[in-house]
């Protein structure tokens, strides 16, 4: 449930454009990723 809203928070940021939220939207982007990446394979098929 909270990377649910941390992706909805990273859609919002990314919907106001300016060169910091920009970057911003970028870091949160990587950070879920990288956490997703980090969590075992089951766990990472239930999220797909």
């Amino acid at each position: 449930m909270r990377m649910l809203k941390t992706l909805r928070i990273a859609v919002l940021v990314r919907k106001m454009n300016t060169p910091e939220l920009e970057l911003m939207s970028k870091q949160i982007a990587q950070t879920v990723n990288q956490t997703v990446d980090s969590l075992p394979e089951e766990l990472r098929a239930a999220l797909h």
